[in-house]
């Protein structure tokens, strides 16, 4: 499943809204409130994609947000927050397993084809 009747400005959305998502933990304080709209962020990111949500994104959504559930038993303990930091990355990780399936992801081993830059 790819993504090729989007538009470039639309795809190019969709992939900047991954990469605020991804930057995020590392941008703000680790705490509940800050955990709170991270959660917000990923949220936003499962309803853009859910016309293209497929079986393996669905099944690790539900085991994520199984997880967020438990997890948020104990708030506002260290505990929720270092817990909640961890469940979300696995969401975030779900989501980009999705974008790679989509085609929105380019692999770390890419290479450049004849033509292309070379050495960078």
């Amino acid at each position: 499943m790819r993504m090729d009747s989007e538009t470039p400005e639309g795809l190019r959305l969709i992939y900047d809204l991954l990469v605020k998502a991804s930057e995020y933990p590392g941008e703000s304080l680790h705490n509940p409130r800050n955990l709170f709209h991270w959660g917000e962020k990923l949220k936003a990111l499962h309803q853009i994609l859910s016309g293209y949500h497929d079986q393996e994104y669905l099944s690790e959504y539900r085991l994520a947000q199984r997880r967020i559930i438990e997890i948020s038993k104990s708030y506002p303990s260290e505990q929720y927050v270092r817990e909640g930091y961890e469940g979300l990355h696995e969401w975030l990780g779900s989501i980009s397993r999705l974008y790679q399936r989509l085609g929105l992801l380019i692999p770390e081993n890419m290479t450049y084809t004849e033509g292309g830059e070379e050495g960078i």
